[in-house]
């Protein structure tokens, strides 16, 4: 597992790499690890892409589930309730519109 030289916040387990924020999107990597159990969540005001960098796991996106690996795409609409369940260190690049960071300080993270 690559060690990434960037602080980081951990948000309910998952570890955020915040890289840019561009215009009103953010851009992120997201480590996620088999060890911790992530709890299905949505974005009110966010719409996602998800890119996996390196990993593979299950994606559940609203209804829908599937398995994923190195080099999968995933669009996640805003208030889709979601979540990735590694198999395996996971890492994601997310592009976030608008960044989850609102201006009130608030992450747009709502847990089920």
């Amino acid at each position: 597992m690559p060690c990434l030289p960037l602080s980081f916040k951990d948000v309910d387990g998952f570890r955020v790499y915040p890289l840019a924020v561009v215009g009103d999107s953010a851009f992120d990597l997201v480590e996620i690890s088999p060890e911790h159990k992530y709890r299905p969540h949505r974005h009110v005001r966010s719409e996602q892409r998800i890119s996996i960098v390196y990993g593979e796991g299950r994606a559940v996106v609203g209804e829908g589930r599937t398995d994923y690996r190195s080099g999968d795409t995933f669009f996640i609409p805003k208030n889709v309730m979601h979540v990735f369940e590694p198999g395996a260190q996971s890492l994601l690049f997310s592009v976030s519109t608008p960044s989850l960071a609102g201006p009130d300080g608030k992450v747009d993270v709502e847990f089920e």
